[in-house]
């Protein structure tokens, strides 16, 4: 049994949303890695959620959302 580890990945790569055809061929290579392996543990870095609504919280790090449509 292979399980991978990875830690701190975040969609925080474009302003905006490019559609789920560029933010498939951009994570394509990461998606290829994930699928050499039996299970697969990741820390998401950000929120996912409506960026329009979004109210950062006090804290010491970054406040990273990315839109819901990642969620796909």
């Amino acid at each position: 049994m292979r399980i991978l580890f990875a830690g701190d990945m975040a969609f925080k790569y474009f302003d905006e949303f490019p559609g789920k055809e560029k933010a498939c061929e951009t994570f394509s290579e990461t998606a290829r890695v994930f699928s050499e392996y039996d299970f697969s543990v990741l820390n998401l870095e950000n929120v996912l959620g409506n960026t329009d609504d979004y109210e950062p919280i006090i804290k010491s790090g970054p406040n990273l959302i990315s839109e819901d449509d990642y969620i796909e």
